[in-house]
């Protein structure tokens, strides 16, 4: 029993100590205002205090205030011009995987709206992917074409 409680004890420690998933890198969503898609996009960065930005909205970018990552919640708040006076919007997300779910509005509840955002694929990536795929495609080529050549050697007549 003292094993299992010791045990238990030890994975709970481990998975507290556990470096939290890093949250780097744009994702990309839109919310409904007025019946109209409004794309924003959340630069984030770090892994358990988080920063970046926010842009899309009035005034244009929002740098991100006491980001925090906690498991797969994430919060922070931004500031925002809004007809030329300040308003705070708290976001909240979940994430999962590549994506993160985002309830946003002001502090008192009065507004607010939600974003699913999925994490964009940065350019070097996708580079780096499509060169992946040429030398796979170039592989496969020369596979079939040396398979064809011991298939045609293989059932030469011979004199």
């Amino acid at each position: 029993m003292k094993r299992h409680l010791a045990l238990t004890g030890l994975l709970l420690l481990l998975a507290a100590l556990a470096p939290a998933a890093d949250m780097t890198g744009t994702w990309s969503g839109s919310f409904k205002y007025n019946d109209q898609d409004v794309p924003i996009k959340v630069a984030l960065k770090g892994d358990a205090e988080i920063t970046g930005t926010v842009e899309g909205l009035p005034g244009g970018t929002a740098q991100i205030k006491d980001g925090k990552l906690q498991g797969e919640n994430v919060t922070f708040w931004i500031t925002i011009d809004f007809q030329g006076n300040p308003v705070k919007l708290v976001y909240k997300g979940k994430v999962a995987g590549e994506s993160i779910e985002f309830q946003f509005g002001t502090e008192d509840g009065s507004w607010g709206g939600a974003v699913h955002s999925q994490k964009s694929v940065a350019q070097s990536t996708l580079r780096a992917r499509s060169s992946q795929l040429r030398g796979v495609r170039n592989h496969l080529r020369h596979t079939r074409y040396a398979a064809t050549r011991m298939t045609a050697a293989m059932v030469k007549p011979s004199m």
